[in-house]
């Protein structure tokens, strides 16, 4: 009998496209005929013949989806893809998002976004109240907007030039909510998003003392902790744990993350 997920690690398998959903100007939504076993918060590596691999999260994992921003060589290619468009994958990798508590604070920037809708539709079956935090530089740049507002979440959306939503950082409605919860550590912020925000929420947390996953991105070459490319250094207030690689504030994505967790 076929199994209908696949998960062989390392393997590549061809996937094909099945829709393109336009999320911005310059990022598209892949969602593929197939489905890949995996978790929130992991990754896969997508390979062009002749161009290369390039990591990206899994936005849903049944069928596959990805969400692709055209920055790069690579991303720039995949972005044209069309139905009926084939790609290598492999994975997934990586360790995911764990669920924890009652209340979950899921915040993303900019593409970080992505893997965040996976989580929140897992965190729903669970029964955990869930509160999304959608920060980008512009109304144009955030995406899966519709996506999210599909769902039973508190959605709350900030943008630098005051676009949409709140303007301002995505910090400021997260403090108040954290602020209003009546249990700290029976709830937890899981964020994905650029490396400077991930420091701030981090910083935030701390003060709060409320625990927190992040998930941290990095240039990746062999994706399997080998080559060391992706080290990265961790924020000063990291505690845990003290067997990361190099140091007890340095760690592998690839490998070791992308997601860290604090309590």
């Amino acid at each position: 009998m076929e199994k209908p997920l696949f998960n062989e690690g390392k393997k590549s398998r061809v996937f094909t496209v099945d829709k393109v959903k336009i999320e911005n100007e310059k990022t598209h939504s892949l969602i593929m005929k197939e489905s890949m076993q995996s978790e929130p918060g992991q990754f896969i590596l997508v390979w062009i013949p002749g161009m290369g691999e390039k990591p990206f999260s899994v936005a849903a994992s049944d069928p596959l989806m990805i969400t692709i921003a055209d920055v790069g060589k690579i991303s720039g290619q995949i972005d044209r893809y069309q139905p009926g468009d084939r790609l290598w994958i492999r994975g997934p990798f990586g360790q995911g998002y764990k669920p924890y508590g009652e209340n979950a604070l899921l915040v993303g920037g900019g593409y970080g976004a992505s893997p965040l809708l996976f989580l929140a539709e897992t965190l729903l079956k669970k029964d955990i109240n869930v509160h999304v935090f959608l920060g980008a530089r512009s109304s144009d740049l955030l995406i899966l907007v519709d996506e999210f507002e599909k769902l039973p979440v508190t959605l709350h959306i900030t943008t630098n030039d005051g676009t949409r939503g709140i303007q301002g950082f995505v910090t400021v409605p997260l403090e108040e909510t954290i602020q209003n919860l009546a249990d700290i550590q029976n709830a937890c912020v899981y964020a994905c998003g650029p490396k400077k925000m991930l420091f701030g929420i981090d910083a935030l947390c701390e003060r709060y003392g409320i625990p927190r996953q992040l998930s941290w991105e990095a240039i990746m070459r062999c994706g399997m902790g080998l080559c060391g490319n992706c080290k990265i250094e961790m924020p000063d207030t990291w505690k845990e744990p003290a067997d990361k690689p190099g140091s007890k504030k340095a760690w592998l994505v690839c490998k070791d993350g992308p997601t860290s967790f604090t309590k």
